[in-house]
């Protein structure tokens, strides 16, 4: 089920064809391709937390790793923000 939830989303994603065609307004594709993302990143970054729990025999479940997971790519997102904004030469 995971792997058609990625699949689902990879087919979501691919509707950036679609909006380059002019075939689709640019928030119906801001919708569906944030949908597509997520659709293809929590399946699959949840099954393989839990896997590594499971591995390493921890008690617990993917809810605290998948916070620091989100946490440091909204830090990566914030880096790019700033170096685009600072960093660049004009």
């Amino acid at each position: 089920m995971n792997l058609y939830m990625v699949l689902a989303g990879f087919a979501l994603v691919v509707w950036h064809l679609m909006f380059q065609a002019h075939l689709i307004s640019p928030p119906v594709w801001i919708m569906v391709t944030g949908l597509g993302l997520y659709l293809g990143y929590v399946p699959s970054i949840v099954s393989c937390f839990e896997r590594w729990i499971a591995s390493f025999k921890i008690t617990g479940t993917v809810g605290f790793v998948m916070y620091l997971a989100d946490a440091f790519g909204y830090l990566g997102s914030v880096g790019v923000l700033l170096y685009k904004e600072f960093a660049q030469p004009m």
